[in-house]
């Protein structure tokens, strides 16, 4: 931690995202004495004010309890009761890296030297992510809003010498934890006592939904880069008409929006690629394409645009702080706002579903179009139309995909909810969004697996002459089971769903390399070629 300014790259470059390889190479942190300096003679000022001043949370209650003066001697009482009331949670808990994620998110912030939270806490905290344990978060229980309050009261907790780890994918109550993981609890200051307004730095805090967030478009960008591929592929193969890609048509002048440039600068480098290992139906091209081909660079470009909002928020996010109150010594001051609240976190979450709608609607139409025999391709690619379906029913699945998505799409952000007795009467419900996002993106996989299915149907069809590259290695795999007359299809949806998967983590690697090798000069849209050209690069001979 050296308490600059953080961003996205930094979190690829310290591998901070993908916490699963931490068992074989665990990222120790360590609290610079300077941050450990700043943050002493905060709360050394913060706790003599109490002397003198009405703080909310430090000697007051919460909410709509906020005229409820404390009295000195129940201040730590305070805290833990705090903590203890508001781990109020259900649902899935959050996988390993998204958990951990949270807690380092949270150090973060503490280490800005803005919250109500001393040096102590901060090596307490530093210490549970470094013994690499993983707190049990449960998934439901957040409106976003005056913090993530129930996701960070069950961190808290763990400091209490209470509540839960995930362990080996079970819900492992952290006194039964002594007893298996004795050696690496040991290491651990618990139970933690809370000084004044520490419970209050932990809960008050967006690092549920930041973290959620940062999954979600890690995830979206991988998606739309593997439909920008599939779609480019689709065209190809059914031997379109590329003429919407001339670079004459996408000069500065021409069009304003820079994603719209970049779409079709990444359509051409894969075009030229594929002439390389996959031959095209031997057919006469129309004049011109349908919008879901020849308006991809326009609706790409427009979802990447959505993307890099949601990547925006996400980077101010990370260097802001996000407590109640906020301590600012030099001024003499105790700033009590609202900068708990989740709302950009939560239109992040539509930016992004938004996005991902669109990879789903222009899968579906692709497929759409491989079912309405364009030459030399029979109808459905059925083998013998009529007495064969051929892949009717993969549309009809595709569709059912769309709808699921669309249901998905919609604004969560726009819900309200009033709580603690109208004092806290405008909620982000940016967990609820996000939550939805995720499932989301699990439907944009599994349009895409359709979608596969139909291209490798039409490949298998036409016999043509594939060599497919070293990342669709898991798709080309299944080639031999796509059904060459009648056959099921819902095995092969399956294993597509799996590989297509398969194929984004092995994108991720390769994101993550590129950004280890220049963290310096990380830059979205080199690694979005570099990845283009790998996910399209020929196979060696």
């Amino acid at each position: 931690m050296h308490g600059s300014a953080l961003s996205v790259g930094d979190l690829l470059t310290w591998n901070w995202w993908a916490v699963r390889a931490l068992p074989e190479a665990p990222i120790q942190l360590t609290v610079p004495p300077a941050i450990r300096t700043r943050l002493l003679h905060h709360y050394e000022w913060l706790t003599r004010q109490l002397n003198h001043r009405t703080i909310y949370g430090l000697n007051t209650g919460f909410g709509q309890l906020c005229h409820v003066r404390i009295a000195p001697n129940h201040l730590t009482q305070l805290q833990e009761n705090l903590i203890r009331t508001h781990a109020v949670g259900s649902g899935s808990p959050l996988p390993p890296h998204l958990a951990r994620l949270v807690l380092l998110l949270k150090i973060l912030e503490i280490a800005q030297g803005w919250t109500c939270a001393s040096p102590h806490l901060l090596d307490t905290l530093t210490a549970l992510y470094n013994s690499e344990l993983i707190p049990y978060i449960p998934q439901e229980g957040s409106l976003g809003a005056s913090g993530d309050l129930a996701p960070l009261a069950h961190l808290a907790l763990i400091l209490l010498g209470e509540g839960w780890l995930l362990y080996e994918g079970q819900r492992l109550p952290l006194q039964d934890a002594r007893q298996r993981l004795s050696p690496t609890l040991r290491t651990l200051p618990l139970p933690y006592r809370f000084g004044p307004g520490e419970g209050l730095a932990i809960l008050n805090g967006r690092q549920f939904s930041l973290a959620l967030l940062m999954e979600g478009c890690r995830q979206a960008w991988l998606l739309w880069l593997h439909a920008l591929f599939l779609g480019t592929l689709s065209l190809h193969i059914l031997n379109g008409n590329d003429a919407f890609l001339d670079e004459t048509g996408y000069q500065p002048t021409t069009t304003h929006f820079p994603w719209v440039r970049t779409t079709a600068h990444l359509m051409r480098q894969i075009k030229e690629r594929l002439i390389q290992w996959c031959a095209s139906a031997e057919s006469e091209p129309p004049v011109q394409e349908p919008y879901s081909y020849r308006c991809m660079p326009q609706i790409l470009g427009c979802a990447a645009t959505a993307l890099a909002q949601a990547e925006q928020i996400i980077q101010q996010s990370l260097n802001s702080a996000h407590s109640n109150p906020l301590i600012f010594p030099q001024e003499e001051k105790v700033f009590m706002g609202g900068h708990f609240h989740a709302i950009f976190e939560a239109w992040g979450a539509d930016l992004l579903r938004w996005a991902i709608l669109w990879v789903v609607r222009l899968s579906e139409r692709h497929i759409a179009h491989w079912m309405d025999g364009r030459p030399p391709l029979p109808p459905f690619l059925a083998g013998q139309p009529g007495l064969e379906s051929g892949a009717m029913l993969v549309h009809y699945y595709s569709a059912s995909v769309l709808a699921d998505a669309v249901l998905r799409q919609m604004p969560v952000s726009v819900a309200d909810s009033i709580v603690s007795g109208k004092q806290e009467d405008v909620n982000s419900h940016a967990p609820a969004a996000l939550r939805q996002t995720l499932q989301l993106i699990q439907d944009g996989q599994r349009a895409l697996a359709a979608e596969w299915a139909v291209l490798l149907r039409a490949i298998r069809m036409r016999d043509l002459s594939v060599q497919m590259p070293r990342l669709l290695e898991p798709i080309a795999r299944l080639l031999p089971q796509v059904p060459a007359g009648e056959g099921v299809w819902s095995a092969l949806i399956q294993q597509l769903i799996q590989a297509v998967s398969t194929v984004q983590d092995q994108l991720w690697q390769e994101w993550q390399t590129l950004a280890l090798h220049s963290p310096s000069h990380y830059n979205l849209e080199q690694i979005l070629q570099h990845l283009t050209a790998q996910l399209a690069e020929p196979p060696l001979v």
